[in-house]
């Protein structure tokens, strides 16, 4: 991937707000970890397999029925109606146990190629919601714009409305229940945001 382009590892990396490799606090400005030395390009040669584009329902793992999909689709239609700039990939995987969900779904975020009418734009306001269906474990991906409006612990917030419905092995709700949580609180961000706005204004 041309690292030139504006949406790349570098300038995720430099955006980022917690390393996806060992989870510590970074600042914005910074183009590398200073915990433990990840920079966005390093994830571009730890997984070999060429990824499929991020679709806004991508089931690798056969982990949702028909129905469940047609409910997690009704979902996130439910979400945009109200934040139509906010893109939703939600992806099923299987991975093996000493693989860090976070860090993929990094590495996914930035080698995935576009899918087809998609833009860098879009990519940049993508949520990506990664599933590892043998565990239950989800993790959450932002990209370069949408990460400005949740911070880790709200998104955090959100992915513990999936641990019930995941445990009595209704996935397909659990993500509905985080994509509910999820709106919620942006919600709370727009009113937030709103509310500066007009202060500023004054």
């Amino acid at each position: 991937m041309n690292e030139e382009r504006e949406y790349s590892p570098k300038r995720f990396a430099i955006s980022a707000v917690t390393c996806p490799a060992c989870h510590a606090k970074i600042n914005r400005d910074t183009k590398w970890c200073e915990s433990c030395g990840f920079t966005g390009a390093k994830s571009l040669d730890m997984f070999g397999d060429s990824p499929p584009p991020l679709l806004p329902l991508l089931d690798v793992a056969d982990f949702w029925s028909k129905k469940e999909e047609r409910e997690i689709d009704t979902s996130i239609k439910r979400f945009n109606k109200r934040f139509p700039q906010f893109h939703w990939k939600i992806c099923a995987v299987t991975l093996e146990a000493n693989v860090s969900l976070p860090l993929f779904g990094f590495w996914l975020m930035n080698v995935c190629p576009l899918a087809e009418n998609e833009t860098a734009e879009d990519r940049e306001w993508s949520v990506l919601l990664l599933v590892d269906a043998r565990t239950g474990r989800a993790s959450v991906t932002t990209g370069y714009r949408s990460e400005l409006w949740l911070s880790d612990e709200m998104w955090n917030y959100a992915l513990r409305e999936t641990v019930t419905p995941f445990r009595r092995g209704d996935s397909g709700q659990a993500v509905c229940a985080f994509l509910k949580s999820a709106q919620a609180l942006m919600e709370k961000a727009w009113t937030r945001s709103q509310k500066q706005l007009s202060h500023k204004s004054q």
